[in-house]
Formats: structure tokens, sequence, C-alpha cells
């Protein structure tokens, strides 16, 4: 579905989102409490047919390298510490 199906409400949440603020930020944000904006973050990713913050990133045009650090499993692409780096118990 496009993102001009979704009401004026519901794409500022989805650029908010896609640009990497928190549930907390954007809930403070519109004045929302915190259940309202994850009813409306959940209605946003159904239309649209995301699963989650990189996927709704992507589609509102991020790159794939904007769209990466907003996904936890980004962090599992540092490489791996060195052995000297390593904490000695």
């Amino acid at each position: 579905m496009a993102p001009d199906r979704l009401t004026a409400s519901e794409a500022r949440i989805a650029r908010l989102l896609a640009s990497g603020y928190s549930d907390s930020e954007i809930a403070s944000e519109l004045a929302l409490p915190p259940h309202e904006l994850t009813c409306r973050r959940d209605a946003v990713y159904a239309k649209l047919g995301v699963r989650s913050r990189t996927e709704l990133a992507l589609l509102l045009g991020a790159s794939p390298s904007e769209a990466a650090r907003l996904s936890p499993r980004s962090l599992e692409l540092r490489p791996p510490r060195k052995q000297s780096d390593a904490r000695v118990v």
C-alpha cells in the first residue's frame, strides 16, 4: 500500500519512525500515551506491509546504510574484537 493512504497523523509517525526516533520520543513529541503510539505504529506497519523500522525507512526512501542504523541487527555487522582487546579475567 502506498504511503499516501496513511492519515496525516500516521504519515507523521511513519516519518519519525523512519528517522530513527524512539517510541518514547515520538509519544512525547505527539503528546500520546505510549500504548496509543504502539497501536498507531502497528497500524502504520500493517497499512504499509512492513514489519520493522528498517523496512519502513527503506520504503520511505532511506538508503540501505541509513536504514541499517535503525536495526539492532546492524550491531552484528561490527568487526570482531581483536584478541588483544579482549578483557582478561
